[in-house]
């Protein structure tokens, strides 16, 4: 009767998690729904001329075929006026990218040169910079406004047509709307008539007659935001026609040529080209130019979902399967060599739908492509993949009331995929093998970048003669003269001292010394697989041999082993605990099961709300154990408040603060961090989650006032006298908005709660830039070295940062530009204290790449966003549970 009893219990409870588990995938389909969104409006960025009739929303067919799928209207045109009106605001958006990154008004300004304080220790240090001069040969330009009537829609075709057919006007720049001419030039419409052509794939274009209207809007002079993009738009024709790049977001790549990846046979790459224009001075200009690469896959979106198919899975398995690993991907088309972001997969179409053709006449898509590409479809079911794009690029509308979204169709046998997989990332040799090839050394990598330099702008044969008249580009990189914070001193328990050198690391000081304070320890739950005893029992043993070392003493540990491996019989076990008071739960999970963790971590910072350090029981063989048993015990100590180690910190009174954003299906969540102690060593943390997608919170302030009231209540009643802000995750032509949105919370948050004004200082970090430092042997520049000129835009105030050590590939200084900047320091005192904060993160004996309190931001944005989905508990606030 007993084994009855619990068969059943145990069956009732996978019901229970099996039906838990179906509506967490429910809600992740509907949050999948809402996850291309903010991809849309970047994808407006590229350009793309497609056939009106490939990409028309289709029509259902009747229900003859197995997959087809039951008919529907196809959705009417655009206007011209709505074609027009999108690539305006398209045009608009991009400009005001450009204004907020380089042009913007209300940024903070460079503060007035002072004498560096003594108490900044420098070392003289010299740069290079992948940053090129460019000389403008005009200092002014003539803008005007083209038209054509009829409209026509193919930007291509507008380009082409004014420079094969108006080259008596000189030289000019043309985009397919704005032309910027050297001189002046006749206002007034012109007639033009287009012959008849014939085209690839037994196609041919009529001949028809337009009227080019011609309307002069401005006068463009250096140093203005509409010279720095007529510049780019010269630059973008000579990369394209000229160096027959192919664009792929805001990079370009040679996609002529596939090389293989050697002893990897399914995988090859493009190299590719990045090359952006800076302004660094009232009217001077420099080309970031840096090398990347596109991995390529022969595999096709088909050969996935066959792949999925072999498993057996259910139709439901096997759909959310299929979304999984196709949805959010990068595809390349063979037919077009055209990149594309699949958003979601239609199932209720398949090769054999209907859609709307030339002359609204209903076509099959295995009809479409044999009749335009002579390709022969062979995958006959559904999925298709869906991708969004913009009116301008396609011609066409989902319905009339959404102008600026369209929907399009791709076959999955014609995708290929590009970048590397889920399984690939997790293989080590694949990664080693892609690497070898991708990650490039500091002489190898500034090496090519000159000979990109050279190739394009001196020695082709058109590139010269077209970019002559307007500008010309040094073959020598940018050289500058800067300095080096001296290394700093890290202090352990009981006044010991590191000197990390100029590296930058402490490893092996961690490995001698105590914490500079201890986290309480009193029962521990160590919760482990049946399978697992032996090892579990060698762990506990272990770490409480390595906290003696370190001073830190364990108490009682409590033993829990769950039923099975369902994540749902884990936490029943640990809910058999609660009443045992335990300060922290260790657990050792089997494998690394995606789901088991995110439901063990919304338990344990929700519903039980206690400190856990997971680990997976496959790491701790052989002479792991000792490693990775070393990382646990310093990891628990800080999840516990402990403080591993302390820099430093000559500023009194100040609370620094980071804040990031996790973007993931459609939802945005908020990590905030803020320090509590003169210390800078421990923190309050709060999350919030966007019920969008927006990177721009309106979170700020609340969160703000509710760190100020916890430093008030840990400093003996007392505000801080200033605080920093480091806001991580901002993209390009958000600056504005974090000035305008979040730093006004933060002031009107710091008003009404302390009624005094304490001075603010804000600070976006951006992580993912071009820019890369060399020393003048071409090695890596060593940690502490800063750049605030020479290659840097004199608006906003910012500067470059090397804080972490590279010992392999070439090192990529963090930017920072303060968009507020109301505090009392000079700049190399704030550039100092980001460096100290550097080299306060927990996780790591060295240096890192953004200052601490981004780190714990991130971690803590990261784990609530993309695993527990819910705020953690108030009680863990104070702690570094998220580590």
């Amino acid at each position: 009767m007993h084994n009855r009893d619990y068969d059943r219990d145990r069956d009732r409870r996978d019901r229970d998690g099996d039906r838990r588990d179906r509506d967490y995938r429910d809600r992740d389909r509907d949050h999948d729904r809402d996850r291309e969104r903010d991809y849309r409006d970047r994808d407006h960025d590229r350009d793309r001329d497609r056939d009106r009739d490939h990409h028309r929303e289709p029509e259902r067919e009747p229900e003859r075929e197995r997959y087809a799928p039951p008919p529907a209207q196809a959705p009417p045109m655009p206007s011209a006026a709505a074609v027009q009106s999108l690539e305006t605001r398209t045009r608009q958006r991009k400009q005001n990218r450009l204004q907020s990154d380089f042009f913007c008004e209300g940024l903070a300004a460079h503060p007035a040169q002072r004498p560096v304080p003594s108490n900044v220790r420098t070392l003289p240090a010299e740069v290079l910079a992948n940053h090129f001069p460019v000389v403008l040969k005009q200092s002014t330009l003539y803008q005007y406004d083209v038209t054509f009537t009829p409209e026509l829609d193919m930007r291509g075709a507008r380009i082409a047509i004014m420079y094969e057919a108006f080259q008596q006007w000189g030289d000019f720049i043309f985009d397919g709307r704005m032309l910027f001419a050297v001189q002046q030039l006749q206002q007034g419409s012109f007639p033009y008539h287009r012959p008849e052509k014939h085209l690839p794939n037994n196609r041919t274009r009529e001949a028809k007659d337009f009227t080019i209207t011609l309307l002069q809007t401005a006068e463009v002079h250096a140093g203005t935001l509409a010279m720095y993009q007529a510049i780019n738009i010269l630059l973008r024709k000579m990369y394209v026609r000229e160096l027959k790049l192919k664009l792929v977001g805001r990079n370009y790549f040679d996609a002529s040529t596939a090389i293989p990846v050697p002893n990897l046979a399914n995988i090859s790459y493009w190299k590719g080209l990045i090359a952006t224009l800076t302004p660094v001075g009232k009217a001077e200009l420099t080309l970031n130019v840096d090398r990347t690469f596109k991995v390529i896959r022969t595999d096709t979106a088909a050969s996935v979902l066959d792949n999925l198919k072999r498993r057996n899975l259910r139709e439901q398995e096997y759909r959310q399967a299929a979304a999984e690993e196709l949805t959010g991907r990068i595809v390349l088309t063979d037919y077009s060599n055209k990149t594309y972001y699949v958003s979601e997969l239609e199932w209720n179409m398949s090769p054999q739908s209907r859609f709307a053709g030339r002359n609204n006449e209903p076509i099959t898509f295995i009809q479409y492509y044999r009749d335009h590409y002579n390709i022969q479809l062979r995958r006959l079911e559904p999925p298709l993949l869906v991708v969004y794009q913009g009116v301008k690029k396609t011609g066409l509308v989902q319905a009339a009331d959404t102008v600026e979204e369209a929907k399009i169709f791709l076959m999955p046998e014609l995708c290929k995929m590009t970048g590397l997989s889920e399984d690939m990332r997790r293989n080590f040799q694949t990664m080693q093998k892609v690497s070898a090839v991708t990650r490039m050394d500091a002489r190898q990598r500034l090496t090519e970048e000159r000979m990109l330099v050279q190739n394009a702008f001196v020695r082709h044969e058109t590139v010269p003669r077209i970019i002559a008249p307007f500008l010309t580009v040094s073959a020598d990189p940018v050289r500058v003269h800067t300095a080096r914070f001296a290394p700093e001193q890290v202090a352990f328990f009981d006044k010991a001292f590191a000197n990390p050198g100029d590296n930058c690391d402490w490893s092996r000081d961690v490995q001698k010394n105590a914490p500079l304070s201890s986290g309480v320890f009193g029962k521990v739950l160590i919760v482990f697989a049946e399978r697992h005893t032996v090892l579990a029992g060698d762990v506990k043993n272990l770490i409480t041999e390595l906290g003696g070392k370190i001073r830190l003493q364990f108490g009682m540990f409590e033993q829990v082993v769950p039923r099975s491996d369902n994540a749902n019989d884990w936490i029943t076990a640990i809910e058999e605990h609660r009443n045992s008071n335990a300060d922290i739960a260790l657990i050792i999970l089997p494998d690394d099961r995606k789901d088991r963790y995110a439901r063990l971590k919304q338990y344990l910072t929700v519903d039980l709300p206690i400190p856990s350090q997971m680990t997976i029981a496959g790491k701790m063989t052989g002479n792991k154990r000792l490693t990775v048993c070393t990382r646990l015990v310093w990891q628990m100590n800080c999840k516990l408040g402990g403080e591993s180690w302390g820099v430093k910190i000559p500023l009194k009174s100040t609370m620094f603060v980071g804040l990031d954003v996790c973007h993931y299906r459609g939802t945005a969540t908020l990590g905030f961090t803020a320090t509590i102690n003169e210390l800078k060593t421990k923190y309050w943390s709060g999350v919030q989650i966007h019920g969008n997608d927006a990177e721009i919170s309106t979170a700020v302030g609340p969160m703000m006032a509710r760190a100020l009231v916890k430093y008030h209540t840990v400093n003996n009643k007392n505000f801080p006298k200033s605080i920093i802000v480091y806001r991580d995750g901002v993209g390009d032509g958000d600056f504005k908005a974090v000035l305008d949105v979040e730093t006004k919370q933060m002031v009107e948050a710091i008003k009404r709660v302390t009624q005094i004004d304490i001075p603010l200082t804000v600070i976006v970090v951006k992580k993912k830039i071009n820019t890369r430092l060399f020393t003048a042997d071409l090695r890596n520049p060593l940690p502490g070295t800063v750049v605030s000129s020479g290659c840097l835009s004199n608006q906003p105030y910012s500067f470059f940062l090397v804080s972490n050590n590279v010992t392999q590939g070439t090192v990529t200084p963090t930017h920072y530009v303060v968009v507020y900047d109301h505090g009392n320091l000079t700049e190399p005192q704030l550039q100092l204290m980001t460096y100290k904060l550097t080299m306060m993160y927990y996780n790591w004996p060295g240096g890192v790449k953004v200052p601490a309190p981004c780190m714990y931001a991130h971690k803590l944005a990261f784990l609530v966003g993309r695993s527990t989905m819910r705020v953690p508990d108030d009680r863990l606030c104070d702690k570094l549970f998220f580590l």
